[in-house]
């Protein structure tokens, strides 16, 4: 018996062991593009449903139209993965939400509301290597990771636009916009930071990234869930690309300037989206950090100032007016801090103060689109 049971245990060791080699061979990386030519053929599935979804979103008009921003991310890109040059394709999805996922044929989508949190390109470049880092290494394909719940279907829905139905479900499901295992990001971590260094970035500008992430996500009490909005994962990254960089006594390049060229824009777009979908929090635990607020034109206080009057909660209304005062301070013919002055202080029946604001506002912008609206505010007001 003992010796049958001996002779179990080692084919059984036997066969693990063979199983392991299988699957660390499964799991090779790709090495450069002619190893896209030798897909398996449930890969190949994959891939062709990539391409249903990247059709999808297109055709859902949640791309980001800038063709000159999508050069430049993609030039960064082939400059972090030479080998893969054009392969790996960037993409903008236009929406605020912090986040950025790979799907499994290699098309890196980056969202506008994260691009507009990187202080420079070093901080651009860490994320795109992360995420490079998923493709390489196939996650999608073998992670076969399962979005759980409709609520996270839903979540998805209202942020990408388009149905989560069909093979874009299974898509979403292998991609990394919830992130994976802490094993697979430790792997892409490592080997994106490598990408870092080797292109000439600073290596000590990675861990800033999820450190800026973790605070706004901590002050906002933000629920999405994705990879770039989950406190313990950004923990994790911050923990990880620390202690990479301890070891790097080399600095590199971080562009800022030109960064800022190409995101400046984007970002005035991104905190107005950010109001249309009532996210108030968010600004005020992005606009909250002075470091952040030198990013961005005098206006800057105008939206901090109006995030706070639209929240209204304890000592909103105060610190509203002081920021107000700030914008017009720094730039007198913005025209719409009038308006939310004007708003303001007829809330608190401020008449002859809430209506000089009201008209200064129209001087500014005789044909303004809500010119009916407050010439009604100031008709209201004279009658009081």
């Amino acid at each position: 018996m003992r010796t049958i049971r001996k002779t179990l245990s080692a084919l059984l060791t036997g066969i693990l062991l063979m199983q392991q080699v299988a699957w660390a061979e499964s799991r090779l990386p790709y090495s450069d593009a002619s190893s896209l030519q030798k897909l398996e053929s449930d890969e190949q599935r994959l891939w062709s449903a990539s391409t249903d979804f990247e059709k999808a979103i297109r055709k859902g008009g949640q791309i980001y139209a800038s063709p000159e921003l999508e050069t430049y991310l993609q030039g960064i890109m082939d400059k972090l993965y030479p080998e893969f040059a054009g392969l790996i394709k960037v993409h903008v999805v236009n929406s605020p939400v912090l986040n950025a996922f790979a799907i499994p044929n290699g098309h890196i989508y980056m969202h506008t509301g994260l691009l507009a949190r990187f202080d420079n390109e070093a901080q651009l470049a860490t994320v795109l290597a992360h995420e490079g880092a998923h493709f390489v290494y196939r996650h999608g394909y073998f992670n076969q990771q399962s979005i759980k719940g409709s609520s996270a279907f839903a979540t998805i829905t209202a942020v990408i636009g388009i149905p989560i139905v069909g093979l874009i479900g299974n898509i979403l499901a292998t991609s990394s916009i919830y992130g994976y295992s802490r094993e697979l990001e430790a792997e892409a971590d490592n080997m994106g930071f490598k990408r870092l260094v080797q292109a000439g970035y600073d290596p000590h500008e990675a861990h800033k990234v999820f450190e800026h992430l973790a605070r706004e996500v901590k002050l906002s009490e933000a629920q999405e869930g994705f990879f770039y909005s989950t406190h313990p994962k950004l923990k994790d990254r911050v923990d990880n690309f620390t202690k990479l960089a301890a070891q790097e006594s080399n600095t590199g390049v971080m562009n800022e300037a030109e960064y800022a060229a190409k995101v400046n824009q984007l970002r005035i777009e991104v905190l107005e989206q950010e109001f249309s979908f009532g996210r108030y929090k968010h600004v005020i635990a992005l606009l909250s950090d002075e470091n952040v607020l030198k990013r961005y034109p005098p206006t800057v206080h105008y939206y901090l100032g109006e995030a706070h009057r639209k929240r209204n909660e304890k000592d909103d209304i105060d610190i509203a007016l002081r920021e107000f005062d700030r914008a017009i301070e720094l730039d007198s013919d913005f025209a719409p801090v009038y308006r939310s002055r004007g708003l303001l202080l007829m809330s608190q029946s401020k008449r002859e103060q809430a209506a000089s604001e009201f008209k200064r506002y129209l001087e500014l912008v005789p044909e303004a689109s809500d010119k009916s609206y407050v010439n009604s505010y100031l008709e209201t007001l004279a009658k009081q």
